[in-house]
């Protein structure tokens, strides 16, 4: 056992060399027995711009799907895989403070086949911004490819570039949000070039606000939650593009649905987000 990660020296090293991890820069500062407590330290890689060091509100999507997976690596036996079948992700109104997020996660339900895992997200200056819970499936890692160990290198911060819409290749924000492909710095499981499940959350919560900033009733309210449900595996060769649209336009609430797919090909993830007056 891996006394810094709770894992056995394996998963911690599938974990350690996960390129979008190395991205954002997670470190684990405690773990073992269904619970870890992770945390993004403030950088340029994760910052809202150039001129604004706050954490991005996207990157609370890579965080919170990270996070939630390794609470539940650490009680699922050795060798077997696992990914996220869908994520919830309720976020406090206001801004986030400058300075790192931490988020704790703890296992409440595990079978043979799933995982139920919840955490809370704490902003720089200790204030509760967001909190998590996913379901995982246990026992096939993303696409069904298994481990290439002689593919694992870990990916170097200092390569690359920020803000962090720049980190992951987001592009067209006004419109309709797409990921550029051949981005190493967004793939979650690079044995079979798939692509984070944090990353296409950010996309999939990118493509909502967007459409929030068109929609009139949404405007004015505050991204309060998200539910993504991940149905394929989404690849890193292609571009990855999203769209998104009203389901209800109203006074003290709104709700935006949207999704993500490679061009002409069949949807690989949804999101329903709820939109409220603060």
């Amino acid at each position: 056992m891996n006394t810094a990660t709770g894992m056995s020296p394996e998963r911690a090293r599938l974990f350690g060399f996960t390129p979008f991890q190395n991205a954002i820069g997670l470190e684990t500062l405690e773990s073992g027995g269904g619970r870890t407590v992770v945390r993004i330290p403030a950088s340029p890689l994760t910052a809202t711009s150039a001129t604004d060091a706050r954490p991005h509100p996207l990157v609370l999507g890579g965080l919170t799907d990270q996070g939630l997976a390794h609470a539940l690596a650490t009680v699922i036996p050795d060798g077997a895989g696992m990914s996220t079948y869908d994520l919830l992700i309720r976020f406090a109104p206001g801004p986030m403070a400058e300075g790192p997020l931490t988020m704790d996660s703890r296992v409440k339900i595990l079978t043979d086949r799933s995982g139920n895992v919840d955490g809370d997200v704490h902003d720089g200056s200790g204030r509760l911004v967001a909190t998590a819970s996913g379901l995982f499936r246990v026992g096939g890692y993303p696409g069904g490819a298994p481990p290439a160990y002689d593919r694992l290198r870990p990916l170097d911060p200092a390569t690359l570039d920020g803000p962090f819409e720049q980190l992951i290749g987001l592009d067209g924000e006004e419109e309709a949000p797409r990921l550029r492909a051949g981005n190493r710095a967004i793939l979650g499981w690079e044995s079979g070039n798939v692509v984070h499940g944090g990353a296409t959350a950010a996309l999939l919560m990118a493509a909502c606000e967007a459409e929030a900033r068109r929609d009139g009733e949404a405007r004015d309210k505050w991204l309060s939650t998200i539910l993504i449900r991940y149905l394929r595996p989404v690849l890193g060769a292609e571009p990855l593009l999203s769209e998104a649209g009203p389901d209800r336009r109203g006074r003290a609430c709104s709700f935006i649905s949207a999704r993500v797919f490679h061009k002409d090909g069949p949807t690989l993830a949804t999101a329903q987000a709820s939109y409220a007056q603060p």
